[in-house]
């Protein structure tokens, strides 16, 4: 939709402004005049403009006034309103005062959707997959600043048919550019540059069955694979520790994050409650936790290891966070802290967490620590975002419709 405006400045003469809402997501908004350079203030935020702003992160159908002060000296203001946001997506409530800022994660529903949502737990960006049967993990915003990225991959992993793709969106959804990314599931961490590291499944075959596991493969922007790391080759296939679960799909690797600086990968693998350790560049492993762990967990806890666990961050070098999700026969959710002791070969439980609304994740969560030093926890089959202090109160909460899940969830730094 276009809108043309003509502010009277307060120099004397008027600006042409043309108001345009994105056919795609109509929260999106682009603010063009003419004059040279200016600065555009709305909702209490700048954007810096030559003759164009791009405005992310407005609520759906709502009156929004907005300033124009251009760099010659001339100024007026003007008054826009934002489309409405699809149906199909949920509505959410929000409890408390959490960090400002931005929310990106995913919806899933009968649709499933990369989201953006505000400090109020409103969905201000959206970009949905309608097709059936598929599942939106990870989205978040790209590394060049230009929109988001998120994965897409079919639910089940013996599907003969699969989705297997990372997929790039302007900000506006004018633009999506979709890379193959051969057996890509759940998980996908940019590495800069157009490069991508995914996991991937890969397969053994055991006494005449197939096995699943998992491989973290390297995309690059040309469109060309590599294998990082196969998890066979640091946690062979052990007939004397097989489960039901294990049995058909050894390792199911179901989160990961990256230190570009450091260089190190970091990769939970669910089936067996340990999260691993890489080397960036040979894939080569540093360390790991868990029930397969190379480190040994010391003093008091409360379970030996993590168990089905999903997304984790790292506190500082030496501290690990994770989400917990137990398994059904123990129904006991929880966000635990690790102090690591590398050069001492252990690791020991430092502080748990639980929502006060006693809730079982039986599938992902997540958790991340935020720049105020509070934890952001993501209880998916609840759609339930909490924002955490270290004393373990819950100052922030948002949740969704009921049937609706929320996917990894992380806080987003800076918008358009």
């Amino acid at each position: 939709m276009l809108t043309l405006l003509i502010l009277a400045c307060n120099g004397g003469d008027e600006v042409d402004v043309t108001v345009e809402l994105s056919e795609a997501i109509p929260t999106v908004v682009t603010l063009s005049w003419e004059g040279g350079p200016g600065l555009v203030t709305v909702d209490g935020r700048e954007i810096q403009g030559d003759g164009q702003a791009l405005i992310v992160g407005l609520k759906p159908d709502t009156p929004y006034d907005f300033e124009l002060a251009l760099d010659s000296g001339e100024s007026g203001s003007g008054g826009l309103r934002t489309g409405l946001a699809p149906i199909s997506l949920p509505l959410t409530s929000v409890e408390g005062q959490g960090i400002d800022g931005f929310f990106a994660t995913t919806v899933l529903s009968t649709v499933s959707a990369g989201v953006l949502l505000d400090r109020d737990g409103e969905i201000v960006w959206w970009n949905l997959d309608e097709r059936a049967d598929i599942q939106v993990v990870r989205c978040e915003p790209l590394l060049d600043g230009t929109g988001m990225v998120m994965g897409v991959s079919t639910n089940d992993p013996n599907a003969t048919e699969r989705a297997e793709e990372i997929i790039e969106i302007s900000w506006d959804g004018s633009q999506k550019n979709v890379l193959g990314a051969p057996d890509y599931h759940h998980d996908l961490v940019q590495l800069g540059d157009g490069d991508y590291l995914y996991l991937g499944l890969t397969s053994v075959e055991v006494e005449g069955k197939t096995v699943l596991g998992d491989t973290v493969v390297r995309l690059a922007a040309d469109g060309t694979t590599t294998e990082l790391w196969n998890a066979f080759d640091d946690f062979p296939y052990d007939v004397e520790r097989v489960t039901s679960e294990r049995a058909k799909y050894w390792s199911h690797a179901n989160a990961m994050d990256v230190d570009r600086d450091a260089r190190t990968l970091t990769v939970s693998l669910r089936n067996l409650n340990t999260i691993a350790h890489l080397d960036l560049d040979s894939g080569e492993l540093l360390w790991a936790i868990g029930e397969f762990g190379t480190l040994e967990l010391v003093g008091e806890y409360e379970y030996p290891w993590t168990r089905l666990q999903h997304q984790f961050d790292f506190i500082d070098d030496d501290t690990l966070i994770v989400f917990d999700n137990s398994t059904p026969d123990e129904l006991d959710t929880r966000v635990v802290i690790y102090d690591l002791d590398l050069s001492g070969g252990t690791y020991e439980e430092a502080w748990t967490w639980r929502s006060e609304d006693d809730l079982f994740a039986y599938a992902m969560g997540s958790v991340e620590v935020l720049p105020d030093g509070n934890y952001l926890v993501t209880i998916t089959s609840a759609a339930q975002l909490e924002q955490v202090t270290p004393a373990g109160e819950s100052v922030w909460k948002v949740n969704g419709d009921i049937g609706a899940g929320l996917g990894y969830t992380a806080r987003v730094e800076s918008l358009p």
